[in-house]
C-alpha cells in the first residue's frame, strides 16, 4: 500500500512540472515529457518546478536543467 501512495505522490510531483510548464510556455517538447517521465525523486521534481516558476523564458529552464 505504501509503495502504491509513493508511486501516485511521484506521479503527481510529474503531472505539476508538466501543467507548470505548459501554463508557462506552452506544451512541452516530448523530450522534456520523458526527462521529467524519468525522475524517481519527488526533490528532484520539487526542484524542476522551482526552476519552471522562476524561469523567464524556455531557455532560461533548459540553461537551468542544463539542457
Amino acid at each position: 500500500i505504501q509503495q502504491g501512495i509513493q508511486q501516485g505522490m511521484l506521479q503527481d510531483a510529474r503531472d505539476m512540472v508538466l501543467d507548470a510548464l505548459e501554463t508557462k510556455f506552452g506544451r512541452p517538447s516530448e523530450r522534456f515529457k520523458d526527462q521529467v517521465s524519468q525522475i524517481h525523486d519527488r526533490l528532484r521534481l520539487k526542484e524542476i518546478l522551482r526552476m519552471v516558476l522562476k524561469a523567464q523564458d524556455i531557455e532560461d529552464l533548459e540553461k537551468a536543467l542544463g539542457n
